[in-house]
């Protein structure tokens, strides 16, 4: 059986929670929430991505403020959807007019 797709996997990782978004034109098709464990392994996370996300995506998104998960996200998305997260940040450029410096990376994300 195909898995259904949906384009972009939004997912924010906070100091208290990681948000998960699955979109699929321009819509919210599925919301998630997890605690946010800075001991989270990669086994762990897999799971996680098991239990929740039985979709294929063609992007994933990445804003975060942990940087200690970066890698285990990174690595567990690579193998689970084998593609590779865009990590959200101040520095990328967007084409945009404003000091990205002087900026909030999460107004960037919404």
């Amino acid at each position: 059986m195909n898995k259904p797709l949906l384009s972009e996997l939004i997912i924010d990782i906070g100091n208290t929670s990681i948000a998960f978004a699955l979109f699929k034109d321009n819509q919210v098709n599925l919301f998630i929430k997890m605690k946010t464990n800075l001991m989270l392994g990669y086994d762990e996370a897999y799971s996680f991505f098991e239990e929740n996300f039985d979709f294929n995506v063609n992007q994933v998104f990445i804003s975060s403020v942990v940087p200690i998960l970066n890698g285990i996200f990174e690595n567990v998305i690579f193998s689970f959807f084998k593609i590779k997260p865009l990590f959200i940040s101040f520095d990328l450029n967007y084409d945009l007019t404003f000091n990205p410096y002087k900026s909030d990376k999460f107004l960037l994300g919404s």
